[in-house]
């Protein structure tokens, strides 16, 4: 696989602000927080799960749901 330059900075970024947060989870969410109600932005921290489509299941699969 090639390496993307762009990619690399992202994962370089990624690292520099945990680092600054010292690892931290709980301080970065609130650093996020922080910057989102400074800013028209949203910050989105998690990607909310798919459902699966149902036209995949059988009759007695959507009877047993």
């Amino acid at each position: 696989m090639k390496n993307d330059p762009i990619i690399e900075e992202l994962h370089q970024f990624r690292e520099k602000l945990a680092a600054r947060f010292n690892y931290d989870v709980q301080s970065l969410i609130e650093y996020f927080q922080a910057q989102q109600g400074r800013g028209n932005r949203k910050v989105i921290l998690a990607p909310r799960k798919l459902k699966e489509p149902d036209y995949e299941k059988t009759e007695q699969e959507k009877k047993a749901a």
